[in-house]
């Protein structure tokens, strides 16, 4: 039996250059990738953007909504890779080796870009649109308001509720990757150390306490012992 080819059956964003917005970070983690039939581990980071000017109705209940597009990249400021060269076309400047070690995407979470759209044949016969470049706005171009919530996203700064709510192929990746699984090692999120400190202040009040108390039974009960 041979199998049919499935195809889109939304519209597409149309190819070309955009204003758009990083509305979203995930840092999903070291996981396992084949690249030229060699097995390795690499530290992965999906970014996601939003493009204000670009609206339609992808659900009835929500009405409007802005495209948004997201791009995975190996989390790695080596030169030969993709995010660095990314980073900087949209800083508009090469790094120094000095203050590419130094940059933190996080600081680039709402700012806005002009994002280049490609569009790509996967395997299965379906064109999809893609990120290929992000550079700066030109002068005098000014992007719209945001649109959807910014998030950030990962092991450090976990939020249950938005990982319950990412589509499947993502949570089963973050899922895989080493920090998820230290992270839920024991089946359950371990308390960080403020919480453990806070705790143990709270026991050793409680202690204290109960310690006062049975000190203060006792001098009762010695003082009543005695006769007059």
């Amino acid at each position: 039996m041979k199998a049919p080819i499935v195809k889109q059956n939304y519209e597409q964003l149309e190819a070309g250059n955009y204003m758009a917005r990083l509305y979203q970070i995930i840092y999903i983690g070291t996981v396992l990738v084949e690249w030229k039939g060699v097995d390795k581990m690499q530290s992965k980071i999906r970014l996601s953007f939003e493009f204000p000017t670009e609206k339609r109705v992808f659900n009835e209940e929500n009405g409007e909504q802005p495209y948004v597009l997201s791009r995975e990249f190996t989390f790695s400021m080596n030169k030969k890779g993709n995010f660095r060269p990314m980073i900087e076309g949209w800083l508009g400047k090469k790094l120094s080796d000095e203050e590419a070690i130094d940059f933190d995407i996080d600081t680039m979470i709402g700012k806005e870009a002009m994002v280049n759209v490609v569009h790509n044949q996967a395997n299965n016969g379906n064109t999809y649109a893609n990120i290929s470049t992000v550079s700066p706005l030109m002068k005098g171009s000014k992007c719209p308001q945001p649109i959807n919530k910014q998030v950030i996203f990962g092991i450090n700064n976990w939020n249950q509720e938005f990982f319950d709510d990412l589509p499947d192929f993502i949570k089963e990746k973050i899922m895989t990757s080493d920090e998820y699984k230290e992270k839920f090692k024991n089946g359950l999120e371990e308390p960080d150390e403020e919480e453990v400190t806070e705790n143990k202040e709270i026991t050793n009040k409680t202690i204290k306490d109960l310690k006062k108390n049975k000190d203060e039974e006792k001098e009762e009960i010695d003082l009543d012992s005695i006769p007059f």
